[in-house]
């Protein structure tokens, strides 16, 4: 495919820039959660963890599969932001 054709452009230090944000947001939608989703938590930090810690591996290597998991990792972060936005608030000390 012919470089004008893609649809998805960019360089290695800005999908591991992505990569790390996806990563931080994740973490920060964990602590948002309710704690009774105790297992959904302890799976948005594995994910957070892991995609930071492979997020220069996946810049450096082959852009299309960077492409790929940066497009999955952004669809996981959306699925996870409806999950936060649709929590039930919990207590809050005035």
């Amino acid at each position: 495919m012919s470089d004008n054709l893609k649809p998805f452009f960019m360089t290695s230090r800005e999908i591991t820039a992505v990569l790390i944000k996806f990563g931080t947001l994740l973490e920060e939608f964990a602590y948002q959660l309710p704690s009774e989703k105790n297992a959904l938590i302890t799976l948005v930090r594995n994910a957070a963890a892991s995609i930071k810690e492979l997020a220069y591996d996946v810049g450096s290597g082959d852009p299309e599969i960077a492409a790929e998991i940066v497009k999955s990792s952004a669809r996981l972060v959306a699925s996870i932001r409806e999950q936060v936005k649709t929590s039930p608030v919990g207590a809050t000390i005035h």
